[in-house]
């Protein structure tokens, strides 16, 4: 909720700082004016870095764990399967790529379900 607030709040408060220096042609400006909004600034900048950072680590963690689930399950389908298929250059090849593809379809998945907070 807060990442979302945060842009607009940051233009608002960006928009009274140009209307302050633009108004000291005709008033003129004193730095205890400008000193709240600069404030204002700075506290939407740091928040909106933190929840941002937040939001990230938390799908890093998320994609994280479905990685290695997806892996878990790969590693048991391939110890229940008979020795016979490893030498069959073909399944090889497959189990390869299928090895190779958990390391980022979940990042993908995430990606295009992100927007949704059922997925989360």
């Amino acid at each position: 909720m807060f990442n979302a607030i945060m842009p607009p709040i940051s233009v608002y408060l960006g928009a009274v700082l140009v209307n302050k220096i633009a108004e000291a042609r005709i008033h003129p400006l004193k730095f205890e004016d400008v000193l709240p909004i600069v404030i204002g600034l700075w506290i939407t900048f740091v928040v909106q870095r933190a929840m941002g950072a937040y939001i990230g680590y938390g799908r890093n963690l998320y994609v994280r764990r479905v990685e290695l689930e997806a892996e878990r399950r790969l590693l048991e389908k391939a110890s229940k399967v008979d020795l016979g298929h490893f030498d069959n250059s073909d399944w090889h090849d497959r189990l390869a790529r299928a090895k190779r593809d958990v390391n980022w379809r979940p990042a993908i998945l995430h990606g295009q379900y992100s927007d949704s907070p059922a997925i989360l």
